[in-house]
């Protein structure tokens, strides 16, 4: 994914000054001071178009970004596919999301391309994708925000934010991977070949029916699996300042943690927070 580059004018000069001047504000945020001399740039804007869309095009992928506020996908019976925001306040064109359809891949952004934003916008995105012709790969980034995908079947899913929550609820994924900074993690899915999941705060949580292998990692936060005792895996858990536990029968050797045959690979490390293995 064509990451953005979102460039902030923060005003070194005289910042010690300045901080100690508005702090004393009532209602005064720091953040909201930097967020308002935010720029929003990205690559070929001329080709977007602002606002909701309707688009009757055949899609393999989704390429998005977003800044303030939720984004969801979800299903429908139709065969079209919906770009829908919702926004915390009335707003200009060039606040609108813009969106481009280039091949088979639909890129949805937050706003127009040199957009100065503003604090205090926030903005949910729902994506509604056809049940019978839905994209094979999602990339979404989110800076302030949830990411929620609820249902569908996937070659790859690549979700990532800062703060906020990352839900998965599939039918299926080749490789799926989520991050978040300060946000929790919860993913379930029927079937998976790979999983990969770090949050920096936040706890983690991941069940599946059947997996290839699962790595997850937490700085600050528990991890939670839920995974089927066969045919079986091998659990290389590890955790600073924590519990540790395996909740289906196994053998302990050398540190790991073997179910049933062993075949499949689960590697989980947390440094502050418990880590506990379960059946699905």
């Amino acid at each position: 994914m064509r990451h953005i580059l979102v460039t902030i004018f923060m005003f070194l000069l005289g910042a010690a000054a300045l901080g100690a001047t508005v702090y004393a504000v009532q209602g005064f945020s720091p953040f909201n001071f930097i967020w308002d001399f935010s720029t929003y740039n990205y690559a070929q804007s001329e080709k977007y178009t602002a606002g909701d869309a309707v688009i009757n095009d055949k899609i393999n992928n989704l390429d998005i970004d977003w800044i303030s506020g939720s984004v969801s996908v979800e299903y429908h019976d139709e065969k079209t596919i919906l770009v829908k925001e919702t926004a915390s306040r009335q707003i200009s064109s060039g606040l609108q999301l813009h969106w481009r359809v280039d091949g088979d891949t639909l890129s949805v952004k937050y706003a127009r391309s040199g957009a100065h934003l503003k604090s205090g916008l926030n903005k949910d995105l729902v994506i509604t994708l056809p049940r019978s012709a839905q994209p094979e790969n999602a990339d979404i980034d989110n800076t302030t925000g949830a990411i929620r995908i609820n249902g569908g079947t996937w070659k790859q899913l690549d979700l990532d934010t800062t703060t906020g929550a990352v839900n998965v609820s599939a039918d299926s994924a080749e490789e799926l991977s989520a991050k978040a900074v300060t946000g929790d993690i919860d993913i379930n899915v029927t079937a998976v070949k790979d999983i990969r999941a770090n949050a920096v705060t936040g706890v983690i949580a991941i069940a599946a029916d059947d997996f290839g292998s699962v790595k997850a990692s937490a700085t600050n936060g528990r991890v939670t699996a839920r995974l089927p005792e066969k045919p079986g895996f091998t659990a290389e858990l590890s955790a600073v300042t924590g519990k540790i536990e395996c909740g289906l029968e196994h053998i302990d050797t050398k540190g790991k943690c073997i179910v049933g045959d062993g075949s499949r690979s689960v590697k989980i490390k947390t440094v502050t927070g418990d880590i506990e293995i379960r059946t699905k």
